[in-house]
């Protein structure tokens, strides 16, 4: 019996030798070609997805700059047009044929402060 259980530590021992780097923190493990290969091919996949979504986002904000841009144009149109409308509804000419100032009486008593 005490040769079995020696025999039986033995071979524990040899086991435990022989599979003693297995779990060990500083094991290395490399990837296969084949591996490395998907990986890299899921990395270009995801970097060109992000790459289209900026470019799309880039350019639906160009069409909207591009429509503010024609809506300020036109404004601006405009704008000048009433200022334009506005210069000849003051003038001298259109006041004095105005109703309110046909009401007014013209002074011919004029004094002026000494």
């Amino acid at each position: 019996m005490y040769q079995q259980q020696a025999i039986l530590r033995q071979q524990r021992a040899r086991r435990a030798r022989r599979n003693r780097d297995v779990g060990t923190p500083g094991a290395s493990k490399t990837l296969g070609p084949v591996t490395t290969t998907l990986f890299l091919v899921v990395i270009v996949g995801v970097l060109s997805l992000l790459y289209l979504t900026q470019v799309t986002k880039t350019s639906s904000l160009d069409y909207q700059i591009s429509d503010l841009n024609q809506k300020q144009e036109k404004l601006l149109q405009e704008q000048q047009k009433l200022q334009v409308e506005a210069a000849r509804l003051r003038s001298v000419g259109r006041v004095e044929n105005s109703g309110v100032a046909a009401e007014l009486e013209p002074e011919t008593n004029v004094t002026y402060g000494q």
